[in-house]
């Protein structure tokens, strides 16, 4: 077959799929628009529905109470944490690229070796300037590495650098001076995606923008990396030890402390995609059900810190409780799907209630059928929507008249 056949071959099955996923996402709104939406009998309480998750993957919030950011005195700029698992073979690309930064402001490396068995502790010993800090500790999980690393952390500003990914020599300069001229709780960077040999492979651009609104932060990146963060965002804050999905945090509670986000158009972060997809690996395992304890926890969390209930932040939520766990249970059974919907029910009529005004008309059809099937406990209606939005991808928009 000759390669011209080949690319046309391939346009081909491209283009069929893209057209089977749109006759099926029409498909599955006009069911959600007819399927019955009225109040259907749990068949489970939800003390036997958090046992039943229990049994597969135990709830814990041991974290919740720590006080990470004790002092409030700021002796650097900035504070760079990197958490090291076993990262030899990118480790000094990243450690250099930090080292080798152009700038003008005071910073700090906190370098969390996080119980490595490869070469990363002897590449981490060659770092021994006084901008460095390193700390060795047994094995616990990223977690754990990031917490210890904010406990230590005196910047004015904080960000995390993932171990295989790398920064511009530029980084520290421009992140701080834009976050400086705008007063932003967080500064957002464009970032490249490389491969193995720092190859880049695209480049994902959020422009030059700000935004003051949790709905401008919605289509932004919940990643912890690619940001600088003002100090205050973590004060009593920390990552929830032995759950998957720790990064929840950032959307759930750091963005919902966040007043002002600002992108800066520099692309000047490298993130390294691997073959092996850490979603996928997790997917019918006992940490799925971490999709659901790491919202309670979040929630938890808030309400600890005093954050407001919003209705902004209530449409995310449902997002949350439906796609994001319903994917992530793939390979479980009905009784244990069934099960954690009833306790993101529990979590999610819990917050309706603390909003302290009328909801308004949703963004969009398939958030206000998830708001009906969470108050009428009605599951097939949740499993429906989910699938829609798994199909659509729908990104939240604010209507004007709101």
């Amino acid at each position: 077959m000759s390669v011209i056949s080949k690319l046309k071959r391939n346009f081909f099955v491209q283009r069929s799929f893209k057209i089977l996923k749109c006759i099926i996402r029409k498909l599955l709104v006009v069911i959600i628009h007819i399927v019955p939406s009225g109040r259907r009998n749990v068949p489970y309480s939800i003390e036997k529905s958090t046992e039943i998750l229990n049994q597969i993957k135990q709830y814990e919030d041991k974290n919740i109470d720590q006080t990470l950011l004790r002092s409030s005195s700021c002796d650097v700029a900035i504070s760079i944490i990197i958490p090291v698992y076993n990262c030899e073979k990118y480790l000094e690309e990243c450690l250099n690229s930090i080292s080798n930064q152009k700038t003008t402001f005071t910073y700090e490396v906190i370098i969390i070796n996080d119980g490595s068995t490869d070469r990363s502790a002897e590449i981490i010993n060659k770092y021994n300037d006084d901008h460095f800090i390193i700390v060795s500790e047994p094995n616990s999980g990223q977690a754990v590495a990031r917490n210890l690393g904010l406990s230590l952390a005196r910047g004015s500003y904080i960000t995390f650098i993932d171990a295989d990914d790398f920064v511009s020599d530029n980084y520290i300069e421009s992140m701080i001076k834009k976050a400086q001229s705008t007063d932003a709780d967080i500064v957002l960077s464009c970032y490249s995606n490389c491969n193995y040999s720092s190859n880049i492979n695209n480049t994902c651009y959020f422009g030059d923008h700000v935004y003051t609104n949790f709905y401008g932060y919605l289509g932004k990146s919940g990643v912890p990396w690619g940001k600088i963060y003002k100090r205050k965002l973590w004060e009593n804050v920390s990552y929830p030890d032995n759950i998957a999905f720790e990064d929840t945090i950032i959307l759930n509670v750091i963005y919902r402390r966040c007043l002002k986000l600002v992108t800066n158009d520099n692309c000047i972060y490298y993130y390294r995609i691997h073959d092996t997809n850490t979603i996928k690996q997790i997917l019918g395992t006992p940490k799925a059900i971490d999709s659901i304890w790491a919202v309670k926890y979040s929630l938890n969390l808030c309400n600890k810190l005093g954050i407001t209930p919003t209705i902004d932040y209530y449409y995310a939520l449902l997002l949350q409780t439906s796609i994001h766990v319903y994917y992530r249970l793939r390979g479980y059974d009905r009784r244990t799907k069934m099960a954690a919907f009833i306790c993101l029910r529990d979590l999610v009529i819990s917050y309706r209630k603390s909003i302290n005004m009328s909801l308004p008309r949703f963004p969009n059809i398939i958030l206000e059928k998830l708001d009906m099937a969470f108050v009428n406990g009605n599951y097939t209606l949740w499993k429906l929507c989910s699938l829609c939005y798994q199909s659509h991808n729908y990104t939240l928009k604010v209507r004007s008249e709101e």
